[in-house]
């Protein structure tokens, strides 16, 4: 019986603690988002923005001519659904920025495979109480990968 309470009283605190398993899903929703830019951004032509806005949401953005010098840049729809910009907010208590601590972070792909024009890795940083995760981009090849 005292068994049975101990079991009991453990696995109900991990169940009510949600906070880790919504993170981990914005972790694979953000790697979905940074995947699906650098395709995007590949089989289009065109250089493919992924945004984070103060370190609560992200958003998958195009420019509206591809060919501009100066591009402006507008949320594209999700795959697979119409009319649904391809931006997603974090949940409560679960943050978004990048290793430097920006938390309006801008990423761009290229129609060449590439990201990130300046730096050989760009990581991003999801937190929440107690939780860390790093996502990175590899520039060279625009792979992404948790780290």
């Amino acid at each position: 019986m005292v068994v049975m309470g101990i079991v009991s009283a453990t696995a109900v605190s991990r169940f009510t603690n949600t906070q880790s398993f919504a993170a981990r899903f914005f972790v694979d929703d953000v790697i979905a988002a940074l995947r699906y830019a650098r395709t995007y951004s590949y089989t289009t032509g065109c250089q493919i923005r992924f945004s984070v806005n103060n370190g609560s949401r992200f958003s998958v953005n195009r420019p509206n001519d591809c060919s501009a010098t100066q591009p402006v840049f507008g949320v594209i729809d999700k795959p697979f659904s119409a009319n649904e910009p391809y931006q997603i907010s974090a949940p409560t208590g679960i943050t978004l920025k990048d290793k430097t601590g920006d938390a309006s972070p801008d990423l761009d792909f290229f129609p060449n495979g590439t990201a990130c024009s300046a730096s050989t890795t760009r990581n991003f940083v999801i937190t929440a109480t107690g939780i860390s995760r790093t996502i990175t981009v590899e520039c060279a090849t625009a792979y992404v990968h948790e780290t």
